[in-house]
């Protein structure tokens, strides 16, 4: 799904062009989905090493 963000942005200035404004906001909002995504991709990974560490 997150791959899809970039497209959905595209395919929404296609549609209806966004003032600079909300064109902002969608970058903060994708920037945000992206970084705790990463995040939580991290985390799981963090856990993992952990897991394997432990044994």
């Amino acid at each position: 799904m997150l791959w899809m963000n970039g497209w959905i942005v595209d395919w929404m200035n296609k549609e209806r062009p966004l003032d600079f404004y909300d064109r902002n906001k969608l970058e903060i909002l994708n920037i945000g989905v992206n970084v705790s995504a990463s995040a939580s991709v991290n985390k799981s990974l963090l856990r993992e090493e952990n897991r394997k560490a432990s044994k």
